[in-house]
């Protein structure tokens, strides 16, 4: 899985008089990031035993483990197993 990024504007200028001219833009820009798991190819939750788990990307990675209490491992930064997908979404509005 790839980042993916789309880009859009659309500029019109309006000549009012010789000496007064009006411009608009509007932009849009996406950065689509897909985040993915190391484990989700494995089956491993399968492999655990693990049942009961929702159906699509949950299933297929190995959940994350977290340790908490008095004697929890502190060193221990679980499996980092997120799935999902990141969009940061730019819009941009312009007159002059």
């Amino acid at each position: 899985m790839a980042e993916t990024s789309t880009l859009a504007q659309i500029h019109d200028s309006y000549i009012l008089t010789p000496s007064i001219v009006n411009q608009f833009s509007v932009s849009f820009s996406r950065l689509w990031i897909p985040l993915g798991s190391d484990s989700a190819s494995g089956g491993y939750p399968a492999k655990a035993g693990l049942t009961g788990l929702p159906a699509g990307l949950e299933s297929l990675a190995f959940p994350d483990i977290s340790f908490a209490g008095n004697n929890a491992p502190v060193s221990w930064n679980g499996t980092n197993s997120h799935v999902y997908n990141e969009a940061q979404n730019t819009m941009t509005f312009r007159t002059t």
